[in-house]
């Protein structure tokens, strides 16, 4: 099992100095290996966190001792030019290095090479040849030597998450004060030689910060694979068009660019093709014609001949929420005109207002009808899409059964995201690099089902991100941004035309980036031509610009404004937000279509004007059996529980709306926010394995090597799990059925269950979890793992074993059966309950498993479930093992360069196929979730619960979801909560807060109303404390006998630092200061003092007692390890 600490190797060098100082700074639990540890600086060396095992290369014994307490290790081995030796030896220590990971089960490693090393994604660099040349002249005995490293690594790195940094130079100081100011040098490079930015050098702290970054977060992309790393440049030259030499450089905003900067960035704009058009300089282009005449119209619209347009009982309600907005955004610009806004001040005001309708969803959640559909629809050639909009009729369900009732403005957009002030990657024509101007915000298309689907079937993912996004590579893209905007304060001096010159290069790229994936279709094929939006503003003064390519050659990346207008003055406000709204219905009906159809045209290689999305799964009225069905026979009845898809913050800040799931706004402040206890999240998240579904994970778990030994250990994991101490629950298929849409608040769940019939018995092991997310919202998680007995004969057969194992023999005759009443009982008792029932089991971290009652009382009798009980448990054992089946769901590419096991044919190797598992093969993963509201007539009543009536005759340890008796809630309406903010880099100093509502008192409107909450809250000397799941890595395998579930006294006193953090959020809340902390006093771990604290409380010591012992521990600097093992060899009988 890995441990818990990084291990370092080449810790003594000066690189290494700074690396072990950067580690210590952070809180990590360092592991030097090292031939001599007395070159480790005495400051570094007498760290409590620093543990120093002595060895050399060769010394294997003391290697794995090193790699057995760590879980990541960072290498800085390498071969020096000034002395002699075989170049092997680093290759040959790598080699035994990886057996000893597989052996103690560590997987990542992050090791440095040089340049030495080629990769097929560079691209040409004078100096890299240069330096090359230099070190193969002088030192070939260490470039061989490095060659060797990364053969190693490709040949050698089988089952180990490798990841060689490859740099020149590192320059600078170790010692202390160097590191420190090195550290800050700047953003770091990461990419391959030659790209826009690199650079050959790095200071040494710089590199350690990027190092123990990597460590932080993990840095897939770059697992398997070579990156070059160093500083990213600030100013570079690069070739543009026809070779010239074209400057790069970088700056801030407007007021930052010099004259000088300002004309390169002219001269660069003109030399691309960039032109800005003035109102009336030219007819619009024909492609886009009958797009531009429609925003000419809405500037015709007046504010009275509207409103003379809305009928109250209309049931379009929409168009007066429309009203109503532009009635409030006049308003609110007024007033930031007379307060002197700055550019943050107006963005965090007007901005999310404006573009409202990027945010939220077109449909209802239940009936799917229209909820919202634009004044101006976009202009459509497409007969299907006539027809599709022909049918979509408004939604009718009552409004007693929408969320508090905002009309619907509900849920997040699931076709549109946006990105905020985030770096645009510039294409390979022209390599420019503006690496500190960032676009204020761009909206583009999300990775939805339907493109992941089709990048897929693309198989180019080595340059997916680069064709469908312009910002560095990540898990979850923003593809084919079609509106940016940019803005500027209206006191300033800057006029639209240096705005609109520092945006011409970021709207560039964007047309690129649709005009490439045009080019990949057929030239016989029409296709939709590339345009992108532009919306400028100083102040309350807006400008809408509409941008593309021209047909004529050399092609014309041109600009043209559509519309301009001062917002405080109410029918510009309208004509503002009808815009967006037409953008929005653009953006929806003819651009992500028109993407899509790129993209399939490219993979199938069927004409652009042939491609057919009848199947877009992401949008109900494309589906194939959509035409045939009206809404009014489909709309389902009102459930208990309302689904508002996923709700995420940004919808409970839209003020000007009728009401919201919150009265009040979500103040945008750092240190706390606001949530609603009415909400929670229902999750499913298990393995179900059937006789048809078993034999698909087993292939998968093997990997491409056909490794069977994998596949004998999960199936051993799985049925170790199954055959453990507390017997399984057996289920009828279709009771499991109903167990998870239950669960999930289907109210049709047990009449489904009665009119279908699945006969299949599943053997389980059942865990419920209730906990805060790191987002502040409740969840509730049922996760299980099933298993039919024709897949536990197959599990059986895969796992091998070497003799007969007695508990599989008899798990399925001691399996305890459990009926549909009896798991309806359950899931009742489970679910209901008022806001605070569920906010005292999630602020507790409540982690119970399921068991059968009543307990078996003899081994040869196996009595029926007449209940399920609760019993708390702490382990993680069986999540584990469904995290690890749900990973097979993705591919498992061939590796390139192929290590065989033994007894492979070169034949047989050549043979080996990419993993690529189908939906149909994956029916064994299950994972669901579902946001819901808690309605007043849920109220949990323990004399009528059949199960808890049943618990309460005789069965002492029965955990449902903990009452919490010691508060009350205030007057308020409201609770203070604090965690320890664990989810940033570095060590845990700090505490996120948050206000928790359960009836909030109609005087409290605004954020400064909020503040004297938090105030009154903090003055009673006493908050709620918690810890919110999941757990960062680095915390989460730590130490397992960390308390993280099922945490004692969640209400306790604040401690000095809790204080001053609660009553610097209330000063931001009010808009003031914020006094300097005093840094010293948050140098310590407060992750272990946390720790400490829940150890005692859960032994039953009192809060003063608990304080006490602490200190104590503090005084005498214990770490974890060292109490761990000390306090658990003795009884604490003190207090219980």
């Amino acid at each position: 099992m890995a441990g818990s600490k990084v291990l370092v190797l080449g810790g003594t060098g000066p690189v290494g100095i700074c690396l072990l100082r950067e580690l210590l700074h952070r809180n990590h639990g360092v592991v030097v290996f090292a031939r001599t540890p007395s070159k480790i600086p005495e400051d570094i060396a007498s760290n409590p966190l620093l543990e120093i095992v002595q060895g050399g290369l060769t010394d294997l014994e003391s290697l794995s001792t090193a790699v057995s307490a760590s879980h990541t290790i960072l290498s800085l081995l390498g071969p020096t030019t000034t002395r002699k030796f075989d170049p092997t030896i680093y290759s040959s220590f790598y080699t035994s290095l990886f057996s000893l990971m597989r052996e103690h089960s560590v997987r990542r490693i992050f090791a440095m090479g040089t340049l030495s090393i080629s990769q097929p994604s560079d691209k040409f660099s004078l100096i890299r040849l240069f330096l090359v040349f230099i070190v193969r002249l002088l030192a070939n005995s260490a470039y061989r030597a490095i060659l060797d490293i990364a053969r190693a690594f490709e040949e050698a790195g089988e089952g180990v998450d490798w990841t060689v940094f490859r740099i020149a130079g590192i320059p600078g100081g170790s010692d202390e004060s160097a590191w420190k100011k090195d550290r800050e040098e700047g953003e770091a490079f990461e990419g391959w030689i030659g790209e826009g930015g690199w650079s050959v050098t790095q200071k040494r702290g710089a590199l350690a910060r990027w190092l123990v970054d990597a460590v932080e977060d993990g840095k897939e992309r770059w697992i398997g694979k070579m990156p070059a790393v160093g500083k990213l440049k600030g100013r570079l030259w690069a070739c543009g068009r026809a070779g010239s030499v074209i400057p790069m450089f970088g700056f801030n905003s407007t007021e930052d660019m010099s004259d000088d900067s300002y004309r390169e960035l002219r001269r660069l704009a003109k030399k691309l093709g960039i032109s800005f058009k003035n109102p009336g300089s030219g007819a619009p282009p024909p492609e886009h014609q009958e797009t531009f005449n429609l925003i000419a119209e809405i500037r015709n619209k007046n504010l009275d001949d509207y409103r003379k347009d809305i009928t109250f009982k209309s049931n379009e309600p929409w168009r007066k929420q429309t009203y109503d907005r532009a009635k409030w955004l006049a308003s609110r610009a007024a007033n930031l005109v007379n307060q002197q806004r700055n550019e943050a001040g107006w963005r965090f005001s007007l901005e999310n207002d404006v573009f409202h309708r990027f945010r939220v969803e077109v449909a209802c959640p239940t009936c799917r009808a229209r909820i919202w559909r634009s004044e101006f629809e976009a202009y459509a050639k497409d007969c299907d899409l006539k027809r599709r909009r022909d049918r979509r009729e408004p939604c009718n369900c009552p409004p007693e059964h929408r969320p508090r009732d905002s009309y619907y403005d509900v849920g997040e957009n699931p076709l549109f995201d946006d990105r905020a002030e985030e770096l645009i990657i510039h294409g390979p024509l022209v390599e420019i690099l503006l690496p500190k101007k960032k676009p204020d915000r761009i909206f583009g298309l999300k990775k939805t089902k339907a493109f992941d689907k089709i990048l897929d079937a693309d198989r180019r993912d080595g340059d997916e991100a680069s064709r469908c996004s312009p910002f560095k590579d990540c898990n979850d893209p923003l593809l084919f941004p079609f509106l940016i905007i940019e803005a500027k304060p209206e006191k300033r001096s800057v006029g639209f035309e240096e705005t609109q010159t520092q945006t011409a290069l970021p709207i560039w790229e964007l047309l690129k980036l649709q005009e490439n994936i045009r080019t990949e279709v057929s030239t016989e094929s029409y296709s939709a031509s590339p345009l992108v939006w532009f919306f400028a503003n100083r102040g309350d003064s807006w400008r809408v610009y509409g941008c593309y390519v021209t047909q004529n050659e050399p092609k014309q990346y041109e600009i043209m404004q559509l519309w301009d207008g001062c917002v405080t003055e109410e029918v510009n406000s309208l004509q503002l937000l009808l815009i967006v709204d037409y953008i929005a219905d653009w953006a929806r009906d003819i651009y992500r279509p028109s993407i899509l159809k790129h993209l399939k045209s490219t993979v199938t290689e069927i004409a652009y004007d042939q491609v057919s999305l009848s199947h877009d799964s992401d949008v109900i009225s494309r589906r194939s059996a959509y035409p045939r069905r009206h809404i009014s026979t489909w709309i389902p009845p009102p459930p208990i529980f309302i689904d508002v898809d996923e709700i995420q913050d940004g919808i409970l800040s839209d003020p000007g709306l009728l009401k919201s799931i919150l009265p009040i706004s979500v103040p945008n402040t750092e240190r706390g926010t606001l949530r609603s206890a009415s909400l929670f999240e229902s999750r499913i998240f298990g393995v179900r394995l059937t006789e048809h579904n078993v034999k698909h994970l087993l292939r998968f778990s093997r990997g491409v090597y056909r490794d069977n030994e994998k596949s004998e250990t999960l199936a051993r994991t799985i049925l170790n799990l199954l055959s453990g101490p507390n017997d399984c629950i057996a289920m009828q298929g279709t009771d499991l059925d109903f167990f998870e849409d239950s669960w999930r608040g289907d109210t049709n769940a047990e009449a489904r269950a009665h009119t279908f019939s699945n006969s299949t018995t599943f053997y389980m092991q059942v865990e419920i979890a209730t906990f805060m997310t790191n987002a502040w919202n409740i969840a509730r998680e049922l996760s299980y793992i099933a298993v039919s007995k024709p897949a536990l004969d197959a599990l059986i057969s895969a796992a091998n074993f070497m003799a007969p194992r007695r508990t599989l023999d008899s798990l399925v005759q001691r399996a305890r059966p459990c009926n549909l009443t009896v798991l309806r009982d359950t899931i009742e008792c489970l679910r209901l309950g008022s806001s605070w029932l569920h906010f005292s089991a999630a602020i507790s971290c409540t982690r119970v498993s399921l068991c059968s009652l009543p307990v078996r009382k003899r081994a040869d009798n196996t009595p029926d479930t007449e209940a399920l009980g609760f019993t708390r448990t702490s382990q993680l054992r069986m999540r584990r093992i469904i995290e690890q089946c749900h990973k097979y769901r993705k591919k498992q590419p061939v590796p390139k360069i192929l290590k065989p096991p033994f007894g492979m044919s070169k034949a047989e190797a050549l043979s080996l196929k990419d993993i690529n598992p189908k939906p149909e093969q994956l029916t064994f993963i299950r994972a669901l979730e579902r946001t819901q509201v808690i309605t007043s007539y849920q109220e949990h009543n323990s004399q009528l619960c059949e199960r808890c009536h049943y618990v309460s005759n005789g069965f002492e340890e029965d955990y449902r979801l903990s009452m919490l008796d010691e508060p009350a809630i205030s007057e308020h309406g409201m609770v203070l909560v604090e965690t320890l903010d664990l989810t940033t880099p570095g060590p845990a100093t700090k505490h996120d807060l948050c206000l928790m509502a359960f009836d909030i008192n109609s005087e409290i409107t605004d954020s400064c109303a909020l503040s004297v909450v938090v105030d009154d809250l903090l003055q009673g000397g006493k908050i709620f404390h918690t810890i919110r799941h999941p757990l960062p890595l680095r915390y989460a395998n730590e130490y397992i006998k960390d308390t993280v579930w099922n945490l004692p006294l969640p209400y306790r006193p604040v401690t000095k630092n809790q204080r001053q953090d609660v009553q610097n959020w209330s000063l931001e809340l009010q808009g003031r200061d914020i006094p300097t902390s005093n840094n010293a006093e948050r140098t310590m771990d407060y992750w272990s003092n946390l720790q400490f604290l829940l150890f005692f409380l859960s032994y039953g010591l009192t809060y003063e007692d608990t304080c006490a012992r602490v200190e104590a521990l503090l005084a005498e600097k214990c770490n974890r390890s060292t109490f761990y093992s000390r306090e658990l060899e003795r009884p604490h009988v003190e207090g219980g």
